[in-house]
């Protein structure tokens, strides 16, 4: 058998030439391939091996019977293999043709996706991702993929968008750039002749579920902005229904962590292809960007948190007024605005956008609406306007600028704050997509930062998502405006001198100092409003934004003690190279003695990073640069002038520069992040309860809440990427029963104690202090446990902050043997059990808090 995969292809001439006689087709290998051994040729061409050998197999089994081979036989016998052979043969032939020069609708990085794609393919793998910043065309992408395959006989696609505006983009770009029909699946229209369908999430959940989409219905599944696709139920029915078919998702976020801790890689678990902001900027795939931050002396606070941001409802209530709406408009006015600009302002919602863009309005600044509630051609008609200029400033809720697809926008209003990292790069995309009229085009994202009173509850900011208040290409293009200004150069902002009442005629007038204040980093108004445009500036306000975030819950790293990105600076390693020698040193030392030197702490700059004591260093140093780090400051032959502060900083601006990982900043919140809604207005939340609100409804309206329970980011395991954490996590297991009654040790802890103390399953004080008084209902029950059951339990977990009370303690309390005292202890735990079951079966607890509770830990 080693033989066999030893061989190289081009010996294999019979068993082609056997395989294109039986199906009329050819299967000439090019030189490259001709040379592959078949184990070579298997990893880069599975799925055609797999349908090869099928076929050869199939035509063993006609010889054993006898039987002949018949031309429409042969192609019925041999359907499946020969479609999967010509959607690979169909692809590559496109590719190839792009190569020639003979396609031009890509451009090169848009090809490299596809190129990618097909190897995916290839490869016989049925679930990957494709992560893609807005504005980088991941449509255009899907749609000349279809393209490629649209002469593959019998071939079936089904394009998934997340609402109707979405879909009818997706409908409009696969119809213009692939030139075929396309069938609609959603609003009034249930079109399945065509060769692809096109539907929306909702569409697809109701086909699946009323049997309009079976398995085996399409060859291809093509999931767009697949984070809108992670309810339960979605996941459920896709899994359920198409087991065997191939599935892409397409995401600017795919492996960002959205509902209840789940990620579009973790659903489709192939990277095919990933690209972050950062890099498509310096690669002039994007417009070039800065962002800013203007202070509003507005106190804010009290607004709860579900699902990784702020309650809708309780948000709109604390940010939607009046004061704080002339701030943000008079800020606008003062600094950015600027003739032929176009600008967007994020806002919460409905009344949220209607007030705001009334300021605008009143301060004569012609504005636009766009909501959720608008159709079809009323949204069209608005976005016509603020193309032609008729309006300048688009208000919008979150329903409202999903889906915005726009070239020219230039400024961006964060009037929103958001704790979600998804919607905040989601944001910043509606700003940086390529001009159409110029190529030098500089977007600004203007964040809005309040005073919080809450410092855990700070939003956060488009700089701290990457790493970076600005950025812009490697190499400029170009003006062809014919304005011949060049944006690497900002423009200075012109200022229109208004009213505070009545529309008034807009004037220019020269900047007054009694009015703002400039220094080098900020400008400061009369009304206590300061802007901050430096980047370094920028930078820092978003680092101590973040560990504001963070302190409430992890200590700053021990003195002396180091993360694998600082040694890597001071060594002159890659962090790359520290974190392998970290992992040799941990299978040299027992487990417990790694644990006590490592450990979750914040470094200089906020950041959560694994940090590690002087044991694991000295070993670090000895494999690094054969002495501990002592020894060599000892003879001078490592600087020690540097501060640690000093070296963070340095490490930081190398992974800038380059590019070698992405800066992750996880945040350790009692919630997770919030779902996407769909246009449609139906929303994660609501899959889950089976609700559909509609078409062009508002998911929550003023006031209402979203349900859901709190989830604290702590009760999940994290991996490691170059001594940071890493941006990917898995669920810990949940509390044994007797762990769960125990007193939890909660926040402020040392980390490293505290996490190993209790194995690292640390959920939110509000969900546990819920879990912990269903316990004691149960406990305190009469119905349920004895008397001494019940004191049993009380002295072995309850009141036993210091373990002290053991089985045998608590048995010459009531003189008797440790042993019994445990069969009592297990009768009650079972008790205990049993009345879990009943209360989830009763309504009275929810499943997951059941199982919170009863499942062991492993």
């Amino acid at each position: 058998m080693k033989e066999i995969w030893s061989r190289k292809l081009d010996s294999f001439k019979e068993e082609i030439k056997k395989v294109s006689s039986a199906t009329g087709q050819s299967f000439d290998l090019s030189e490259d391939q001709r040379n592959k051994t078949l184990k070579e040729f298997k990893k880069t061409d599975r799925a055609r091996l797999r349908a090869f050998i099928s076929i050869i197999n199939k035509l063993d089994e006609k010889e054993e019977s006898g039987t002949s081979n018949d031309g429409e036989k042969v192609e019925a016998k041999f359907s499946k293999e020969l479609k999967v052979l010509r959607i690979l043969d169909s692809v590559d032939l496109f590719i190839k043709q792009y190569e020639k020069g003979e396609h031009s609708t890509l451009e090169p990085r848009q090809v490299e996706s596809l190129v990618k794609i097909a190897a995916f393919l290839r490869s016989g793998k049925r679930r990957g991702y494709v992560e893609l910043p807005t504005g980088l065309g991941k449509t255009v992408i899907f749609a000349e993929l279809i393209e490629a395959l649209k002469d593959v006989p019998d071939m079936k696609i089904l394009v998934v968008g997340s609402g109707n505006i979405n879909a009818i983009q997706n409908v409009q770009k696969v119809e213009r750039f692939s030139g075929g029909e396309v069938g609609q699946y959603f609003a009034d229209k249930k079109e399945l002749h065509a060769k692809v369908t096109v539907c929306n999430y909702n569409g697809l959940r109701n086909a699946i579920s009323n049997g309009s989409f079976k398995s085996g219905d399409f060859d291809l599944v093509l999931l767009d902005e697949v984070h809108d696709g992670l309810g339960k139920i979605t996941q459920e029915s896709i899994n359920k229904t198409f087991k065997k078919e191939t599935i892409i998702g397409f995401s600017a976020t795919a492996t960002y962590e959205l509902l209840k801790g789940r990620t579009a890689s973790d659903f489709l678990p192939i990277e095919i292809d990933k690209m972050g902001v950062v890099e498509a900027v310096k690669g002039n795939l994007l417009s070039a960007f800065n962002v800013e931050i203007i202070k509003v002396p507005i106190v804010l606070g009290g607004i709860r948190v579900r699902h990784g941001d702020y309650l809708p409802g309780e948000l709109e209530k604390n940010i939607n007024t009046k004061e704080r709406n002339d701030l943000i408009v008079d800020s606008y006015i003062s600094f950015y605005r600027r003739e032929g600009s176009k600008t967007i302002a994020f806002c919460t919602g409905r009344q949220h956008t209607r007030d705001l863009a009334s300021v605008f309005e009143a301060k004569g600044i012609k504005s636009g609406v766009l909501t959720g509630e608008l159709d079809i051609d009323e949204r069209e008609a608005v976005l016509q306007k603020w193309k032609n200029g008729e309006i300048e400033v688009l208000c919008g809720s979150k329903l409202s600028w999903q889906s915005l697809d726009e070239t020219e926008a230039t400024i961006g209003l964060n009037v929103k704050p958001s704790l979600s990292e998804k919607d905040v790069i989601q944001r910043g995309g509606r700003l940086l997509r390529r001009s159409q009229v110029r190529n030098n085009k500089r977007a600004t994202i203007v964040e809005f930062l309040d005073e919080w009173r809450e410092n855990n509850n700070r939003p956060v900011f488009y700089s701290e998502v990457l790493e970076t208040a600005e950025a812009q290409p490697d190499k400029w293009t170009s003006d062809v405006s014919g304005t011949g200004l060049s944006e690497a150069t900002p423009v200075l902002p012109e200022i229109i001198e208004t009213a505070s009442v009545s529309p008034v005629v807009e004037i220019p007038v020269e900047i007054k100092s009694s009015a703002i204040n400039t220094t080098q980093e900020k400008e400061i108004t009369d009304s206590g409003v300061v802007r901050y445009f430096d980047t370094n500036q920028v930078m820092e306000i978003s680092n101590r934004n973040r560990k504001f975030r963070n302190e409430g819950y992890f200590e700053y790293a021990p003195k002396e003690w180091m993360s694998a990105n600082i040694i890597a600076v001071e060594v002159g390693a890659t962090t790359k190279e520290v974190d392998t020698i970290i992992f040799n040193v941990a299978k040299e030392i027992s487990r417990n003695k790694f644990e006590k030197s490592s450990g979750v702490y914040l470094s200089s700059l906020g950041i959560k990073r694994i940090f590690y004591g002087p044991e694991i260093l000295d070993k670090v140093y000895i494999h690094l640069i054969g002495s501990t780090r002592i020894e060599k400051i000892k003879s001078g032959t490592l600087e020690i002038a540097r501060s640690f502060d000093e070296l963070e900083k340095e490490s930081l601006e190398k992974d800038h520069e380059t590019q070698y990982e992405r800066q992750i900043d996880l945040e350790y919140r009692d919630y997770d992040l919030l779902p996407s809604f769909t246009l449609e207005g139906d929303s994660l939340e609501d899959e889950e309860e089976g609700v559909n609100i509609g078409d062009i409804s508002e998911l929550h309206p003023e006031g209402e809440q979203i349900e859901g329970k709190l989830s604290d980011l702590i009760g999940y395991r994290y991996s490691i990427q170059g001594g940071k954490m890493g941006n990917y996590r898995s669920s810990l297991k949940k509390p044994k029963i007797e762990r769960m009654l125990k007193q939890t040790e909660r926040y402020g802890l040392h980390p490293v104690r505290g996490l190993r103390k209790n194995n690292l399953d640390f959920r939110s004080e509000i969900e546990e202090q819920e879990m912990e008084k269903i316990m004691m209902d149960i406990i305190s029950s009469p119905d349920i446990l004895t008397d001494r059951e019940r004191t049993v339990v009380s002295m072995l977990y309850l009141n036993n902050e210091d373990e002290k009370n053991t089985q045998d303690i608590v048995g010459e309390h009531f003189g008797v043997t440790g042993s019994l005292i445990g069969g009592i202890r297990r009768r009650a735990l079972r008790k205990i059990r049993e009345a879990i079951d009943i209360y989830e079966r009763t309504g009275k607890i929810a499943p997951d808090y059941a199982e919170a509770i009863r499942k062991p830990t492993i």
